[in-house]
């Protein structure tokens, strides 16, 4: 048949019992059509192509590729990916549609393989310091050659000149744009011949920055020797690593460790030795941060640390004892001697002593405090004395030093009495020093005006001095068991007494009696006065004084005048009572004498003479012709002489029964 179908027949068949036909059926199918096969001619190795086989739909073509057997479609196509090694020309060798084979011819599509490079070896990631070079291309190996290399590059914190390019220009110089952070740089790199690449690598590159130190600190840069110190280094970025190293060392070493060595904190801790311990020494040290593969600058003599000797013991020979007003005299030094060494003293305890303070001084220093004794018994200080040299204590020794009180003699002024007119003192004074104690001597001394000096004054050996003549005095009080002496001076004077005296009382009768003491020549003492040895008075004048005679004493304070006078005053009374009890009996006149020469008469209330009396007798006693006379007022008349002049008095009195 010339197409597909179904199509009947028969078969007529002859002889035998005549004639008969046999009939069936054949289905032609239809055979493939539209057989062929493209693809893409050239590719890189490795890199699949894809090769087209087309055929009458349901088609089973055969050929040389893989899978061998391929059924198109109901698009009339099958799209299959190979890769060739090397140059391959693929066939269909034949098609099968439902049963029907038929081979094929000619129908060919060759694929040409050029050679792709691939990677030897892959690059490993790698680290960089900061302004380093990449180092890339010395490492790049390919499959084939000759061969370029493609590469970009993205970056993190990094500048560099080109982003991209070939090998060529791969390894360049890189800067962290922030330069204590780290930065990153993904390269990918593939290898190329002609428009054929190779699988392409992905290299990480890390670029870190170089440390930088900041600071290098100890936290004592002056210590004691054998004493501890620790070092702190810092750096930005933080280092991974501190190298350090002795750089310079002057009499100072390291004890109980290295020498140098490495810190991951930066922290170093040392104990360092003075190699002659009584000389001080430097030492100073270097430091290199390190972060990871970068190498930061190195500090030298990044912290430079003086190492002292520790002094030697304050040392003094025993102080003795001193007396109160002395010095301490307390010289210390220190053992064994080292220069610089300063001493600080306290004073820890003391009694019955002033006078002393803390202080300091250079060794060898002494110690003037002037201590004095507050008491009458023996005192005391005690310093505590440390050595010092910088910051460095040594030793710590405490002195007593033990102060005796000082004999305390108190002269007072005083005077002599000397008759003004002979010279001759007739009464001295005695300079008492006012102490008992009976390991007291005592010297006196005259003080010598012309020569301003004390000369001694001789056989004086006792508390008191009897001065007879004036000048300034001086004793001097010496403790024997202390030696210990104090001393104290006195003035002398001279009083002259006063030798004269009157006194002048106002008229007689006066209602207010006032008696006038004079003194001359007056002397040189401070007179005082007493009536009838009453108070004494500064003043010589007494005021209020009652009728009769008066003793007045007349003294200086400094007890060289003594005198007296008697002093009448003459007065009366203003009443009286003659009942018989012994008080004011009768009425006379107070203070009349006979050099008065006086006249008394007494008159009653009319004027009629009662009685006469003498100014010297009894008196009158009330009576009158031998009759008591009534209580009432009686009047008196006296003629009297009074300094050489007649006087007459008139007045009244009562008289009280």
């Amino acid at each position: 048949p010339t197409a597909s179908g179904t199509f009947n027949y028969s078969i007529p068949l002859t002889g035998g019992c005549g004639a008969l036909n046999a009939t069936g059926t054949i289905t032609v199918n239809p055979a493939p059509t539209n057989i062929s096969i493209t693809g893409t001619t050239t590719t890189c190795a490795g890199i699949p192509v894809n090769v087209t086989l087309t055929a009458t739909p349901g088609t089973q073509l055969t050929w040389n590729g893989s899978p061998s057997i391929i059924t198109i479609g109901a698009s009339g196509s099958n799209v299959i990916s190979v890769s060739p090694a090397v140059n391959t020309t693929y066939e269909i060798v034949s098609a099968d549609l439902n049963g029907c084979a038929i081979p094929v011819t000619g129908q060919t599509a060759t694929v040409t393989v050029s050679a792709t490079p691939q990677f030897i070896n892959p690059i490993a990631d790698d680290v960089i310091c900061n302004g380093g070079t990449l180092n890339i291309a010395s490492l790049l190996t390919s499959t084939v050659l000759p061969v370029d290399y493609i590469w970009s590059a993205t970056t993190s914190n990094v500048s560099m000149p080109s982003i991209s390019g070939t090998q060529v220009n791969i390894d360049q110089v890189v800067t962290l744009i922030n330069g204590f952070q780290n930065g990153t740089i993904n390269i990918q790199v593939k290898p190329q011949i002609g428009s054929c690449f190779g699988t392409s690598q992905q290299i990480l590159i890390t670029v870190k920055p170089i440390p930088v130190i900041t600071s290098t600190v100890s936290n004592k840069t002056v210590i004691c020797n054998n004493e501890f110190v620790t070092l702190t280094s810092d750096s930005n970025p933080a280092a991974t690593v501190y190298n350090w190293q002795i750089n310079t060392a002057t009499g100072v070493q390291i004890v109980g460790g290295a020498t140098s060595g490495t810190s991951t904190t930066g922290i170093v801790n040392l104990q360092l030795a003075l190699t002659n311990p009584l000389v001080a020494g430097t030492i100073s040290f270097d430091f290199t941060p390190i972060n990871g593969i970068c190498t930061g600058a190195t500090i030298t003599n990044a912290v430079t640390i003086t190492v002292n000797p520790i002094p030697g013991t304050p040392i003094s020979l025993p102080p003795t004892e001193i007396c109160s007003g002395e010095s301490t005299n307390l010289t210390i030094s220190s053992f064994p001697a080292i220069t610089g060494t300063t001493l600080v003293w306290t004073v820890i305890d003391s009694q019955n002593v002033t006078g002393y303070a803390n202080g300091t001084g250079t060794a060898p220093f002494t110690i003037n405090d002037v201590l004095t004794n507050t008491s009458d018994v023996q005192g005391f200080v005690k310093y505590s004395v440390t050595s010092r040299l910088g910051n460095c204590d040594g030793g710590t020794t405490q002195f007593i030093v033990r102060v005796n009180p000082l004999p305390k003699p108190e002269l007072i002024d005083g005077h002599i009495c000397v008759n003004q007119t002979t010279g001759v003192t007739y009464q001295g004074y005695v300079l008492d020093a006012q102490l008992s104690n009976t390991n007291f001597t005592y010297d006196w001394y005259l003080l010598n005006t012309t020569t301003n000096v004390y000369d001694p004054l001789p056989s004086t050996n006792g508390p008191t001095y009897q001065a007879m003549q004036p000048g300034t005095y001086q004793v001097v009080a010496t403790n024997t068991v202390t030696n210990c002496k104090q001393s104290d001076i006195a003035s002398v004077v001279t009083v002259y007494p006063a030798t004269g005296i009157t006194a002048e009382v106002t008229d007689a009768f006066t209602e207010d009696a006032t008696i006038t003491v004079t003194v001359n020549p007056i002397g040189t003492g401070n007179l005082i006065y007493s009536l009838d040895g009453g108070a004494w008075q500064d003043s010589n004048i007494f005021t209020g004084v009652q009728g009769g005679t008066h003793e007045i004493m007349v003294e200086d304070t400094e007890g060289c005048t003594i005198l007296t006078i008697d002093v009448l005053v003459i007065d009366f009374p203003k009443y009286f009572t003659p009942n018989g009890d012994g008080i004011h009996d009768t009425w006379k006149i107070i203070g009349l004498e006979s050099k008065n020469n006086a006249k008394i008469y007494i008159f009653d209330r009319y004027g009629k003479l009662v009685k006469q009396i003498d100014p010297l007798g009894e008196g009158w006693d009330g009576t009158y012709i031998g009759s008591v006379m009534p209580s009432t007022d009686y009047w008196f008349t006296i003629e009297y002489k009074e300094n050489n002049q007649q006087k007459l008095f008139k007045a009244h009195f009562s008289l009280k029964r």
